[in-house]
C-alpha cells in the first residue's frame, strides 16, 4: 500500500470475538421452528435464534429471507452471522413491527442484511462491538445507531442505506458515549428530504471516519466535537463540523449497481488507505490489497484483466452476495433450471441444491435433472463463471497457477457403475438407454472437462463430453476445443461443428 494511517493499539482487541467457555451454536433458518431448541438439524426462526440465546452464544442464519413481526433484541453479547457459504440473509420487518429490528448489545455481526419498513423505524441499533459486512436499509427512518464505547465500536465493509427518510433524518447516527467509534470503508447513503448521511455529535468520545463514502440528500456529515475524517468522499459544501484530515475528495462516485459496487473511472477507486481496522477483503471477500491503495467505500473494484483476457470479473447477477469461491478450495454452484443435487466430500447422501453457495471442491455435482451454473476463482478477486447439465460430475482446482478448472465425468466407460455393467449389457437387446454426457457453456473461462480417456480444455463457449465404451467422445457447438486424447499421447483441436473420439484403451 501506498498510504497507511497510523496503527491503533486497541484493534486487537475489539478485532477478535472470544467466546465464553458454555457457549452454544444456534441455526435460524426460513420457515423455522418456534419450539426446537436451533440445533443445525432443526433450525429455529430467526427470532427465537435470536432472542432466546445466551450470552456468547453463536447464531448461524442460513440464507433466505426472513419477514419477522417482533424485534430482535438479544440477552447479551452474541455472535450473530449469516452463512459464510451462502448469500447473506435478507432480516426485513414487516409492518407490524413497532421497535428496532436489531438491537445489538455486543459482539460480532456479519454477513447480514437488515431492512426496516415502517417510518421512524431503523434498521440496527449497535451498541458495541465489531459489524462487518453487514447491509442496512430503512425505508423511511434511521438506517443504523452506532453507539461510542470504551471497548472501541467498530463499523465496516458495510452499506447503510434511508431511502425515502423524512425531514431532518438520518442514514447514520453516532450516538455519544465515552470511548470510541470507528468507521472503515462503508458507504452511507439517505436518498431524499432533508436527510443527513451520517450524523455524528459526541462530546467525550472520538468518531474516526476512514475510507468512507457518505451522501446525504442535503447534509453529508453533520458533526461536533470529536468527529474526525480521513481518505473520505464526501462534499465539505454539504457537511458541518468535521475535523477534516489528510486524503479526503469530494467528486461524484460512480457506482455499477444498487449495492454500490464501484464503477470503472470512480475517483473512490485506490484512493483510500489502510490501518488495523480496514484491513479485512469487502463484503464479497475481496481483499483490500487489489490496487495500489485500499478503495474508498464497501465494496473494492476489480481492475480489469492484464492483456485485456476477457474473464468474467463478477459474479453472476443472480449470484451476487454469495462469497467469492477460494482458488483450489470451493466453487459457488446456483441452480439456474430445473434439480441439482450435491453430495459434499465425506457425506453419505446427496441434498437437493436450493440456494446459491459455496461448496468444496471435491463435492460431487449431480445436474442431469438440471442445470448448475459454477463459479471458480481466478486469481486477485477475478472468477470464471460456467453453465453445465447433463451428468454428475467432480470439481478440481490447483491452490496455485491460473485457475484450471477441471470437472471430472462419473461412471464407467459404458456410462453405468460397475456392479451394473453386467445387468446393463444384458438388456440392451430390449431397451437401448441413453448415455449421459456433459454440455457445457463459458464465456471464455478456464474450464476442462475430464473424460476416461480424453480431457477437453475449453478455448470456446459451448462443449459436450461424454463417456462411452469405445472412448471418450467430444463435440463442439461453438468455438473450439483442445482434446488431449490420454490414449495416444496427443491433442487435437476440435473447432465448432466438429467432434473427437478419443478410443479407449484396450
Amino acid at each position: 500500500m501506498s498510504r497507511k494511517l497510523a496503527p491503533f493499539a486497541a484493534a486487537l482487541l475489539v478485532l477478535v470475538a472470544t467466546p465464553t467457555a458454555h457457549a452454544a451454536q444456534r441455526y435460524a433458518a426460513p420457515g423455522g421452528s418456534t419450539t426446537s431448541q436451533c440445533p443445525a438439524a432443526d433450525p429455529c426462526t430467526v427470532e427465537r435464534a435470536v432472542n432466546g440465546a445466551a450470552a456468547g452464544d453463536e447464531v448461524i442464519v442460513a440464507s433466505g429471507t426472513y419477514t419477522i413481526s417482533a424485534p430482535l433484541n438479544p440477552r447479551g453479547k452474541l455472535d450473530l452471522h449469516g452463512d459464510a457459504d451462502a448469500a447473506w440473509p435478507q432480516i426485513t420487518a414487516s409492518g407490524k413491527l413497532s421497535g428496532t429490528l436489531l438491537t445489538f448489545k455486543g459482539g460480532t455481526l456479519a454477513h447480514v442484511s437488515l431492512q426496516a419498513v415502517n417510518p421512524d423505524r431503523q434498521a440496527l441499533e449497535f451498541q458495541s462491538g465489531v459489524a462487518d459486512g453487514v447491509r442496512v436499509v430503512s425505508n423511511a427512518g434511521t438506517g443504523a445507531t452506532v453507539s461510542v464505547t470504551d471497548a472501541g465500536t467498530v463499523l465496516r465493509n458495510s452499506v447503510v442505506r434511508s431511502l425515502n427518510p423524512k425531514s431532518g433524518a438520518k442514514a447514520l447516527d453516532v450516538k455519544d458515549g465515552h470511548g470510541s467509534a470507528m468507521l472503515r470503508n462503508v458507504t452511507v447513503i439517505a436518498g431524499a428530504g432533508t436527510s443527513t448521511g451520517i450524523r455524528c455529535e459526541v462530546k467525550d468520545g472520538t468518531v474516526s471516519i476512514v475510507n468512507a463514502i457518505v451522501r446525504g440528500k442535503t447534509t453529508d456529515i453533520d458533526a461536533k466535537n470529536g468527529c474526525s475524517a480521513a481518505y473520505s468522499n464526501f462534499r465539505p459544501a454539504f457537511s458541518t463540523g468535521v475535523a477534516p484530515g489528510t486524503g479526503n475528495q469530494s467528486g461524484d462516485p460512480l457506482f455499477a449497481d444498487d449495492d454500490y459496487r464501484p464503477a470503472a473511472g470512480s475517483p473512490t477507486i485506490d484512493a483510500g488507505a489502510l490501518d488495523a481496522f480496514s484491513s479485512s477483503p469487502d463484503p464479497d471477500g475481496r481483499p483490500r490489497s487489489l490496487g495500489t491503495a485500499p478503495d474508498i467505500g464497501a465494496y473494492e473494484y476489480l481492475p480489469p484483466p492484464v492483456g485485456g483476457e476477457e474473464i468474467a470479473d463478477q459474479l453472476p447477477e443472480d449470484l451476487k452476495g454469495v462469497p467469492l469461491p477460494r482458488q483450489g478450495r470451493s466453487v459457488v454452484v446456483g441452480v439456474e433450471r430445473g434439480t441439482v443435487r450435491i453430495r459434499r466430500p465425506g457425506a453419505k447422501r446427496f441434498t437437493t441444491l436450493t440456494e446459491p453457495g459455496r461448496i468444496p471442491l471435491g463435492s460431487v455435482i449431480d445436474a442431469r435433472s438440471g442445470r448448475v451454473q459454477l463459479v471458480a476463482a481466478i486469481d486477485q478477486g477475478r472468477v470464471q463463471a460456467g453453465t453445465f447439465w447433463g451428468s454428475s460430475f467432480v470439481t478440481s482446482q490447483r491452490r496455485r497457477g491460473g485457475g484450471m478448472t477441471t470437472l471430472a465425468l462419473r461412471g464407467t466407460a459404458c456410462g453405468v457403475p460397475k456392479a451394473r455393467a453386467a445387468t446393463a449389457f444384458a438388456s440392451r437387446k430390449h431397451k437401448r438407454k441413453r448415455r449421459p454426457g456433459l454440455w457445457a457453456r463459458d464465456s471464455g473461462g478456464r474450464f476442462r472437462t475430464h473424460g476416461n480417456d480424453s480431457v477437453a480444455t475449453a478455448r470456446g463457449t459451448a462443449w459436450f463430453t461424454q463417456n462411452r465404451c469405445s472412448g471418450t467422445y467430444t463435440r463442439v457447438i461453438e468455438g473450439a476445443v483442445s482434446v488431449r486424447d490420454l490414449t495416444r499421447h496427443k491433442r487435437v483441436l476440435v473447432k465448432a461443428g466438429h467432434s473427437y473420439l478419443a478410443r479407449a484403451h484396450r
